[in-house]
């Protein structure tokens, strides 16, 4: 994880998708997926962040046939 990195800059990235962004702390920060939303797209967004060595990030919760 960079941590040089603006965390709101990186929620940032999640609003079009209208994703609900949280910051938790100064390096922490969940998202809210709606049910409607095709997740793939946040999910390709997400890994795109991984390979850059930007974020990590840990699926919690996920709705029952939502899982990719």
């Amino acid at each position: 994880m960079d941590r040089t990195k603006d965390i709101n800059l990186i929620r940032y990235h999640f609003k079009e998708p209208r994703c609900i962004s949280e910051k938790i702390y100064k390096e922490y920060f969940s998202i809210e997926v709606p049910y409607s939303l095709e997740d793939r797209k946040v999910k390709q967004k997400l890994d795109k962040l991984v390979t850059e060595e930007t974020i990590g990030y840990v699926e919690s919760c996920l709705a029952e046939g939502q899982r990719i």
